[in-house]
């Protein structure tokens, strides 16, 4: 019987983490995957690779864990109430989405417990990760920094999206804000002289962009973003998992926007170092984002540099740890 692999995706960016390894586990494992409960966009990115169960997310990106201390316990009932024990490891991609589940596979099931820092969080590790550090039998990063801030560390390299189509001059600019949206990053794009556009929204209804722009496209959510990454001429997105994928599984020049309301994101310094290792354009607000920088970019746009994908290698220990059990 195949070993069974259940992922926790807490959502965004972390969600992108679990679709990238199982592009390299499809067939080979039995994958399963906890995910927020509600969540459409997850469960579209998903939902073709296994099962997937849904359990409360406790925390907001723009909420504290104090404040949000008391939902906690229905995420440990939904926990409580997953088939955890039919797979053989759990892996956790962060977010405080995965404390309540791994805690329950590790505590009442003796699973194997996974994590696997994101790749942008360089410098400052991720709460939920350092929190459930402890109970963790591997701890797997993606650069060499990030073996000082957790125990049981392994290093695979950079994971990122295993491109689905060949990099193509579509004449647009793609704009992505995340799951959550980022309003102020729209505001500032629709200000510039652009003729075509791609503008992902998140949760910011899109519809109000298209009488604004009535030429360019404004979706919501397409769990195939990579199409439009394919085309693009230039990728400005929030800090989160997609610049990676664009640099290094595309090779398309990147700007990366910090969304300042997202308190528990990883921080500034860690976008500075990300932005030096995929050679991307680093602005720490919208409002740096004039006519003239983007005449600089698109005439001279910053060339991503080659790397091997370290979801592949992901993908194989993880095979391993599952077979053992």
């Amino acid at each position: 019987m195949a070993p069974g692999i259940l992922m926790i995706a807490g959502g965004g960016g972390h969600t992108g983490h679990a679709y990238t390894v199982s592009q390299f586990l499809r067939g080979r494992a039995r994958l399963g995957y906890i995910i927020p409960r509600g969540d459409r966009f997850s469960r579209g990115k998903l939902e073709g690779f296994g099962e997937v169960y849904e359990v409360y997310k406790p925390v907001s990106p723009t909420s504290s864990y104090l404040s949000s201390m008391h939902r906690f316990i229905p995420a440990v009932i939904d926990s409580l109430k997953t088939p955890i024990k039919m797979y053989d490891v759990v892996v956790c991609y962060g977010s405080n989405h995965c404390i309540a589940p791994s805690l329950v596979s590790k505590l009442l099931h003796g699973k194997p417990l996974v994590l696997v820092e994101s790749p942008v969080r360089i410098v400052t590790p991720s709460k939920a990760i350092r929190m459930l550090n402890s109970f963790a039998d591997y701890v797997f990063v993606s650069w060499r920094e990030q073996k000082r801030l957790y125990r049981k560390t392994i290093v695979v390299g950079p994971f990122y999206e295993a491109p689905k189509y060949k990099p193509y001059h579509g004449g647009y600019i793609l704009v992505v804000t995340g799951t959550y949206g980022f309003p102020e990053l729209v505001e500032a794009v629709l200000k510039l002289p652009v003729e075509k556009a791609v503008v992902q929204t998140g949760r910011d209804d899109p519809e109000k962009y298209r009488k604004i722009k009535p030429g360019w496209v404004f979706f919501d959510f397409d769990p195939d973003l990579g199409h439009w990454i394919a085309g693009a001429e230039l990728v400005i997105s929030h800090f989160g998992r997609t610049p990676v994928d664009a640099a290094l599984g595309y090779g398309k020049p990147v700007v990366i926007v910090p969304n300042p309301r997202w308190i528990h994101a990883a921080s500034l310094m860690d976008a500075y170092y990300l932005s030096r290792k995929i050679n991307a354009v680093l602005l720490p607000s919208p409002d740096r984002l004039d006519p003239e920088l983007l005449r600089k970019i698109l005439n001279n746009p910053p060339v991503p540099p080659k790397m091997i994908n370290g979801a592949k290698i992901l993908a194989e220990a993880l095979i391993k740890i599952a077979s053992r059990e």
